[in-house]
């Protein structure tokens, strides 16, 4: 692999740690604000996403419906060109790839409605309009933005101690 290939993978590595810390920070938004009912905009607070788009123009971003042959989805590499032939096989555009934030959305959903008839917030009836925020959903998305970050961790690591390798080969 080229020196560039390495700093490259770096980059890619680099924008999922930053999508990753994105969606930790609106899920750590959503948790802090479970029980908010009023907003500065008005209303119960609503749930945030964050939307994630790839970046660049690779062979693994297939349009949707359009499946090309594996051959063409996967790059193979061999170390003796007798163990795969290379005719018929068409290289993945090598472009950088990664990960950009398209933005935090605010999610639509139905708020949740308690009995509350304490609450000051409790309307003539009783019932207390709570944000749309499911607790369960925010730890498991939590838990996925962390194993997300530490595998973006580790491939960074990699590739960064592959380029050390190269550097001292090349001494």
């Amino acid at each position: 692999m080229p020196i560039e290939g390495l700093f490259t993978s770096m980059g890619i590595s680099a924008s999922g740690l930053l999508a990753q810390r994105v969606r930790m920070n609106a899920i750590a938004s959503n948790i802090a604000n479970v029980n908010t009912t009023k907003t500065p905009e008005g209303g119960p607070y609503r749930r945030q996403w964050v939307a994630l788009v790839a970046s660049g123009q690779g062979g693994f971003l297939i349009p949707e419906g359009d499946y090309p042959p594996l051959s063409l989805s996967l790059p193979l590499v061999s170390t003796n060109r007798a163990h795969l032939p290379r005719e018929g096989l068409h290289p993945i555009a090598r472009r950088p790839m990664g990960v950009k934030v398209k933005g935090v959305i605010r999610e639509e959903g139905d708020f949740k409605r308690i009995y509350d008839p304490q609450n000051p917030e409790a309307d003539e009836d009783g019932w207390v309009t709570m944000p749309n925020i499911d607790l369960a959903t925010e730890m498991v998305d939590m838990i996925t933005a962390t194993r997300a970050y530490e595998a973006n961790v580790t491939a960074f690591n990699a590739a960064k101690h592959m380029a050390l390798k190269s550097m001292e080969i090349v001494r």
